[in-house]
């Protein structure tokens, strides 16, 4: 499984608000990252682009998505042929992310 919400439910306390927030915030945060890290790497950007894979890796965590967890800490701490490597591993993987976190908060949605 990509994600698992266990961690974000035990988190939360029950709150399916939170939940929700939290869940929209990765499909607020991840096109962005996207955009930022690849300009970044783009120009040559390295120092940049590790702080702001340190920022991402906290919403990402506590949805659980290990995967691409490892990914965003390759840019963190990778050298740059490795996180040249990663990056389209994280585009496509994002994608598929969203995807299913679209998915999710639809159900919570249909829950009410």
């Amino acid at each position: 499984m990509l994600y698992n919400l266990d961690e974000l439910k035990k988190y939360s306390g029950g709150d399916t608000e939170f939940e929700i927030e939290i869940l929209r915030t990765f499909l607020d945060e991840a096109p962005q990252f996207l955009t930022q890290v690849k300009s970044m790497l783009e120009s040559y950007k390295y120092p940049e682009a590790r702080k702001l894979a340190h920022k991402y890796k906290s919403t990402i965590g506590i949805l659980c998505m290990h995967e691409l967890f490892k990914l965003i800490d390759t840019i963190e701490n990778g050298e740059e042929k490795e996180i040249q490597n990663a990056l389209p591993q994280i585009e496509l993987l994002t994608n598929e992310l969203t995807n299913q976190i679209n998915l999710e908060i639809g159900k919570y949605i249909n829950c009410k």
